[in-house]
């Protein structure tokens, strides 16, 4: 009978373990951070900026979406919401700033193309500016 009156006392508190474990490996959670200075807003909306070395080493997990800004509790900082190009999360593959799809022009100016759409892709154009 004692021993099951313990099982019955700590059964709740195993459960919430279970499932916080559960959510959190379920979760979008940010792996990395991608700038030597991390901007982010507190929930009054005033911006400021930090040094990605005084902040807490990833994972840390996302709490929200809104846009192009992310919701996160970082600890000794509280609630702030981060730009989600600061930052690498763990639903999406790292892909060179190269890979994304912009507009290359030949030397001659009449060739136009797409660099960047191949998945296959890993080596950078040089893209000139006008």
């Amino acid at each position: 009978m004692i021993t099951l009156r313990r099982t019955i006392k700590f059964l709740p508190c195993f459960i919430l373990t279970l499932l916080a474990s559960f959510s959190a490996n379920s979760s979008v959670m940010i792996e990395e951070w991608l700038e030597p200075v991390i901007e982010f807003k507190n929930l009054e909306g005033e911006w400021s900026l930090k040094s990605a070395k005084k902040l807490p080493q990833p994972p840390l997990i996302v709490k929200d979406e809104k846009g192009n800004l992310l919701l996160v509790n970082i600890r000794r900082v509280g609630m702030v919401w981060v730009p989600r190009t600061s930052v690498r999360l763990n639903e999406e593959a790292l892909q060179l700033a190269c890979q994304e799809t912009s507009t290359v022009k030949a030397k001659d100016y009449k060739n136009f193309g797409m660099r960047g759409e191949d998945d296959n892709q890993f080596t950078c154009l040089a893209v000139t500016k006008q």
